[in-house]
């Protein structure tokens, strides 16, 4: 409206409401308009007769506007006539284009290992750009500043364009109902939505880095472009255990992507029971950024707006910053497979006998955490359990403690553990598959796969019988990373 260079006025008498959910995309005290809150300023403006659209907003603003703008953009566009208007070629930076599917980057290990990854990619050879929902990234929308700047993001909104019996076809083979008679139709959708969320952008590879997400796996299986799932976990027991995936799309989805990417050598055999072809499955590490793990561990202690602890924060920095009091920790979401109800059993017969003890678990969200904190209840070391829900940066609080524990039934990797190591922290870990190969080659602790054996390792701890890890975190990330390479390059 500022091409008009009529009278603009910014009545902003709901402006702590607006920025509680909205905002804007420069400072609101940047728009050089008059501002007014009530009905009596607004009609006092409104009659003052003296005003002047600023010189500077209409330069950087409406620059290439004019009263015909839309008229000119039509010939050009649509009729491709030569019309007065500035044209400029979009240049190819002779780069790869990599797009990765991101989930909805909660405060998460699968999280963590996409950033780690992304802050190592090279960005003189490749455009990464990462692609999510916005309706689920809504709640966690501050974890993208945490990407490097140089990434770039398509955010895609909306539902996919079908009629009422297609969209009865995929709610039918989403559940497993004749998937093989519905697929044409599956097919027809997922291909229109490629154009619709991506235009013509050609993509050399496509990533489904969560492995999760039904309809983004089998939308990102219709790409044309190298096509690869992460599996970060192993998925019979996801389904057995949480029932968070579908067999006949696994089934489906890993001998149609090009390559699959287990994220340890202990996930190949189970993986293979969705896969044919053992070749298309790939070991590819998850990357660990030691160096943003040690920078975001200096920071100070923050809660989150939607951050949740059992004790204010004045009294858990008062507990970490102890020298008297030993710190153990946990990191991982309130779901089953964690093994908290054990882990929390455990602490409690540790607590008895050393009333210094205090255990700290952070988990970003699931189905457990109120049964948890009833469980907490019931025992006599409730006192010194302390839970924090949704913190998207742990690490300062990782680093005040002492000894890391991961519980866990069944894990992908436990990049949690090499965090801790970084952190300088002790750590154990219970006898299972994916982290077992990375403990053994690194001098790590591992302990009875049961609550009895968390026990040992926590007496172990307060004994000084445990090792020290002896991580070559160059080397690692170097293989991790030349691995990651091999995977997308055809």
């Amino acid at each position: 409206y500022a091409v008009s260079k009529n009278k603009i006025i910014l009545f902003n008498y709901d402006e702590k409401t607006y920025f509680e959910n909205r905002g804007c995309y420069m400072s609101f005290d940047e728009l050089p308009f008059p501002k007014v809150q009530n009905v009596k300023r607004l009609i006092e403006e409104i009659n003052n007769p003296q005003y002047n659209v600023p010189k500077e907003f209409l330069d950087t603003f409406c620059k290439y506007d004019s009263i015909d703008a839309t008229k000119k953009l039509c010939e050009r566009v649509i009729l491709n006539n030569k019309v007065n208007i500035k044209e400029e070629n979009i240049k190819n930076n002779n780069k790869k284009n990599i797009l990765i599917y991101t989930g909805s980057l909660a405060k998460n290990g699968l999280t963590s290992s996409l950033l780690n990854l992304c802050n190592r990619i090279e960005k003189d050879k490749y455009n990464v750009y990462l692609t999510f929902n916005t309706n689920m990234v809504k709640l966690h929308a501050k974890t993208i500043r945490l990407f490097p700047e140089h990434i770039k993001y398509i955010p895609v909104d909306g539902k996919a364009n079908a009629n009422i019996l297609e969209k009865l076809m995929m709610i039918a083979y989403y559940r497993g109902k004749m998937p093989k008679f519905n697929f044409k139709a599956i097919e027809k959708i997922n291909k229109y939505e490629i154009r619709r969320e991506f235009h013509d952008i050609k993509f050399d590879t496509v990533i489904q880095f969560g492995g999760y997400d039904n309809k983004k796996i089998m939308l990102f299986s219709f790409f044309d472009a190298n096509r690869v799932i992460y599996v970060h976990s192993d998925m019979s027991k996801e389904i057995s255990t949480r029932g968070n995936q579908k067999k006949h799309i696994l089934d489906y989805a890993y001998n149609t992507y090009d390559k699959v990417a287990v994220v340890t050598d202990s996930l190949v055999e189970p993986t293979m029971e969705f896969v044919h072809d053992k070749e298309k499955i790939k070991v590819v590490e998850n990357i660990i950024d030691d160096n943003s793990i040690r920078q975001r561990a200096s920071e100070k202690i923050t809660f989150d707006k939607d951050t949740v602890c059992s004790i204010d924060i004045k009294e858990l920095k008062k507990i970490l910053n102890s020298k008297k009091a030993i710190k153990f920790i946990n990191v991982g979401r309130f779901s089953p497979e964690k093994g908290h109800e054990r882990l929390i059993r455990a602490f409690n017969k540790i607590y008895l006998k050393n009333k210094n003890c205090y255990l700290v678990i952070i988990g970003g969200h699931g189905i457990l955490y109120r049964k948890t904190l009833d469980l907490i209840k019931t025992l006599r070391c409730k006192k010194n359990v302390i839970i924090i829900k949704s913190m998207i940066n742990p690490f300062p609080v990782v680093a005040k403690c002492n000894c890391f524990i991961l519980s866990s039934f069944y894990e992908g990797f436990g990049l949690v553990l090499a965090e801790a190591d970084i952190l300088g922290l002790q750590s154990f870990s219970v006898d299972i598959d994916g982290p077992r190969k990375f403990l053994v080659e690194n001098n790590g602790n591992i302990v009875e796969n049961t609550e009895k054996g968390i026990l040992q390792g926590m007496k172990k701890h307060l004994t000084k019988e445990l090792n020290n890890m002896t991580v070559d975190y160059d080397k690692y990330n170097k293989k991790a990373l030349n691995a990651f390479y091999d995977l997308i390059e055809r």
